[in-house]
């Protein structure tokens, strides 16, 4: 495509926009971060959305936590994995959980992530191929 000075005008909007780093909030003390849908998660301040952090892949959010430092972690049940946001909201990594469906986690004072595996019945050490369980777990939806 030529513009009206005759230069040529890249077409490839898409890709520009694919580069650009997503604009990132820090995550304050007071938050409240909402699982929503597609692997996304919601920011709200006083009510206000601030940003939604995206998983990339798609599938549904449930638990979440954070760590010491105020990096947020969201547990992806459809995929079988977590999802690490630093403490700016900005994507880190994904994390394997063990298999399974993750559905919560949660931090011991050590700094060892647990995650509670729904399908399983079974808690994973995050980033370990340890396991504690079998466990007794009670009716769904009792995090």
């Amino acid at each position: 495509m030529r513009g009206n000075s005759g230069t040529l005008v890249a077409g490839l909007v898409t890709g520009l926009l694919a580069a650009v780093p997503a604009l990132a909030a820090p995550i304050e003390v007071g938050d409240v971060l909402a699982s929503v849908n597609n692997g996304r998660v919601q920011d709200y301040r006083a009510g206000v959305l601030i940003q939604t952090l995206n998983t990339g892949l798609g599938g549904f959010t449930t638990g979440s936590t954070t760590d010491s430092a105020g990096n947020f972690y969201v547990t992806n049940f459809s995929v079988g994995n977590v999802t690490e946001f630093n403490s700016n909201g900005v994507f880190v990594q994904n994390i394997a959980a063990g298999g399974g469906n993750p559905e919560s986690i949660v931090f011991a004072a050590d700094g060892t992530a647990y995650v509670g595996n729904a399908a399983q019945n079974l808690i994973h050490i995050l980033g370990s191929a340890s396991v504690v369980g079998p466990v007794t777990v009670g009716p769904r939806g009792t995090d």
